[in-house]
């Protein structure tokens, strides 16, 4: 899964309280004190929880290039939650044809024994010298955990998932991309099991435990200096979680149901005013909009009762932002500085607390300084501010 790719990367460590779940812990952080970005598009959203999550698994590690993981405050570049660190997760892009058109394919297997996993993906690639497209489909199923020595299976830990994903890039223009992307990704009846086994629990399931993030962006590169590329993004991320509980002789079981759409705006300008002086600036907005339900079920005469869900339906969470980041090289010498204002709004539809409204925001910045001894010796003085709004799990959350 892709929380076990961070497992062994240095100063990362990796907590999977379930097989379908895996949270990286980073300068001591984790949770939504972590920031996850798919393609540079923000993942936390509005209900992202602390502690150990699940998020990090709702990304097919097939469809990824690389991760790469920042350690210490991002919150000048990439905003609000990025306190221990950022794992930015970066999808594979097709290659635009150097000639005549082309086509290739692509299968992957793999098969665990004792019945733990049996996985499958394949993926076409056709391209020309103006269009360039991927597409993939990845089917897995996992059983039962097999625990060490005399332990047996962890029963139940077995669930099965399915993704898809697309990427089409066109060329626009000599120096215009255009880059359409699409991911989805389902998780049926994901247990968990430390519920079951340790908690009074008969059942304690994600059904289901879905992500679709589609992306729109357009970029072009310039010889202006203060203008070099330009980026510009719209994107919608949907996350679905959905919740199954009952506890040991209950008569009734819980069926919830979370949903939050986030729609994405960024523009970014990256700068190069000097051989020796870059920049990078941007503005962007995300709007979360929440919807949750509960039914108490009873599974006897199939009525269901309608309760609160776990946040007040109808709520949601905007947040705007403006930065700018700077670097000056200057041969063994190099130094960085940044600032960032992040202004959020939440409102909850929850008459019983009044319907609150709260709106933090935060000004942040970074500094530091690098003294190159040698090309792998570097002495290097920082200093940064980060910061975290509360979202609606901190401000509207019952159960």
């Amino acid at each position: 899964s892709t929380p076990e790719l961070l497992m062994g990367a240095t100063g990362v460590f990796v907590q999977k309280t379930n097989h379908g779940g895996g949270s990286p812990i980073v300068r001591g952080l984790m949770g939504n004190q972590v920031l996850l970005l798919m393609d540079g598009i923000r993942l936390n959203n509005a209900t992202y929880r602390y502690g150990p999550n699940q998020y990090l698994a709702t990304i097919d590690p097939l469809l990824l290039d690389r991760v790469e993981v920042t350690r210490g405050s991002g919150s000048v570049l990439y905003g609000s939650d990025a306190l221990g660190g950022v794992v930015q997760l970066i999808s594979k892009s097709p290659v635009f044809a150097a000639g005549k058109p082309t086509f290739s394919a692509r299968a992957f297997g793999k098969w665990m024994s004792a019945g733990m996993e049996l996985s499958g993906r394949g993926e076409i690639q056709a391209a020309t010298e103006k269009i360039a497209f991927l597409g993939g489909f990845s089917a897995r199923n996992f059983g039962d955990l097999l625990a060490g020595g005399s332990l047996g299976f962890q029963s139940p830990s077995a669930y099965q998932e399915r993704a898809a994903d697309a990427k089409l890039l066109v060329r626009t223009s000599a120096n215009g991309l255009l880059t359409a992307s699409y991911q989805h990704l389902v998780q049926y009846d994901v247990p968990i099991y430390y519920r079951v086994a340790q908690d009074n629990y008969t059942r304690y399931s994600f059904v289901p435990q879905s992500r679709t993030l589609g992306y729109l962006r357009w970029e072009r590169q310039s010889e202006n200096k203060w203008m070099q590329t330009i980026r510009l993004t719209a994107s919608l991320n949907r996350s679905v979680e959905g919740l199954e509980t009952q506890r040991r002789n209950a008569a009734t079981f819980n069926r919830g149901k979370d949903v939050v759409n986030t729609w994405g705006a960024v523009a970014e300008v990256h700068s190069q005013p000097t051989a020796f002086w870059q920049a990078q600036s941007g503005v962007e907005y995300y709007l979360d909009q929440v919807s949750s339900q509960l039914a108490v079920i009873n599974p006897q005469t199939g009525e269901a009762t309608a309760r609160r869900g776990n946040f007040a339906d109808g709520s949601e969470m905007r947040n705007l932002a403006i930065f700018t980041s700077h670097v000056l090289d200057f041969q063994r010498f190099q130094f960085t500085g940044g600032l960032r204002y992040n202004a959020v709004t939440l409102q909850v539809q929850d008459e019983a607390i009044n319907n609150p409204r709260i709106s933090p925001a935060a000004l942040v910045g970074n500094a530091s300084a690098t003294y190159k001894i040698t090309d792998n010796h570097h002495l290097i003085v920082g200093f940064n501010t980060g910061f975290r709004s509360p979202n609606l799990d901190d401000v509207s959350k019952l159960g």
